[in-house]
């Protein structure tokens, strides 16, 4: 039954020399005879292959172009059994990733496309807000077309960021950020969006906290998830931003005591366009692509976002980087 199936199927020891395979794993790594009892690695040397093989966490798959069949992608899930034995799945995902690409370029070159047509809008209506000649009843209709300009503006801000994040290289350009000043300013900033609501703000982080990243990032993941807090908790309500330094990671927490969210919703909340309430959404102007952006970002940071709430009690929004991220400061022990 398994050499028969269309994905490939490779059986590998304990000490990580192949025992077995397929055919369809024999037409896509052109294995021989010859290949039986040698490592698996020596075939399929990507550096990111190399790297999921040996890390053992293979609650996700991995997805990679072929470097043997040009134009073709596979998806390796890895599966333990026995005494230290592993099976290798290699899916064709070919048509599938096509299509995916297929889909980031339409949403990409559309929203490129939008941002001059919107420009010239926005600039016509600019022009008439400051003219005198124009009646006053034309007051009303004016700020709506330039609130719904600039809603429509900020949601092709936000596809354009997912699409960057989903093509871009993560590797380039990352060095340490200071978390403490950067987590400053962009409370500042909370401060000015909460404006007559008041809320408390509270930071707690150690002056010499760093994390390897690309500092833009991570400025857009954290002001995301504190300018949610700033929109969707009550007037006069406190606001914490936690760094927790562990043993084997480093924890971004950000904290509200507002209305909570039913845990039914928690599971979709980094869905793109998912709104718990659209109403709200509305009003907020917010265009349901944030914690999506914040998702992306931290998988480009080797992190994960975890969202616990109450409702009633309020939302904790934690970021979770590995211990690897942590850059440790000359003189500390």
């Amino acid at each position: 039954m398994t050499s028969a199936l269309a994905d490939g199927v490779v059986i590998v020891d304990k000490r990580d020399n192949i025992e077995w395979w397929n055919r369809s794993a024999e037409r896509q790594f052109d294995f021989t005879p010859q290949d039986l009892g040698r490592k698996l690695t020596n075939y399929i040397r990507h550096p990111r292959f190399v790297d999921y093989y040996e890390s053992d966490c293979y609650d996700e798959p991995l997805e990679l172009v072929s470097m043997r069949q040009e134009g073709q992608t596979l998806q390796f899930h890895i599966h333990r059994f026995g005494d230290g034995d592993r099976l290798v799945i290699a899916r064709d995902i070919t048509h599938i990733a096509n299509l995916e690409r297929m889909r980031k370029d339409f949403v990409a070159n559309v929203s490129h496309e939008l941002r001059t047509p919107l420009t010239v809008i926005n600039g016509y209506l600019e022009t008439l807000v400051d003219s005198a000649e124009l009646s006053p009843a034309w007051n009303k209709p004016l700020d709506q077309m330039q609130g719904q300009t600039r809603r429509m503006t900020g949601l092709i801000t936000d596809l354009l960021t997912l699409s960057r994040l989903e093509t871009e290289d993560r590797e380039a350009g990352q060095s340490p950020v200071a978390l403490r000043p950067l987590l400053e300013q962009i409370v500042a900033e909370a401060k000015v969006l909460s404006g007559e609501r008041a809320h408390i703000f509270e930071i707690k982080c150690e002056p010499r906290v760093e994390l390897l990243g690309l500092e833009n990032e991570l400025r857009s993941a954290f002001a995301n998830l504190i300018y949610n807090a700033v929109n969707y908790t009550g007037s006069g309500r406190k606001i914490s931003v936690v760094v927790e330094l562990k043993p084997v990671e480093v924890i971004v927490k950000v904290k509200d005591n507002g209305d909570g969210i039913d845990p039914r919703h928690l599971p979709r909340l980094t869905e793109r366009f998912y709104r718990v309430d659209h109403g709200r959404s509305r009003e907020t102007g917010g265009t349901g692509l944030g914690l999506s952006i914040v998702k992306h970002i931290l998988l480009r940071h080797d992190a994960d976002l975890r969202i616990r709430s109450k409702l009633k009690k309020g939302s904790v929004f934690a970021c979770h980087f590995p211990i690897k991220r942590f850059v440790k400061n000359v003189g500390e022990h």
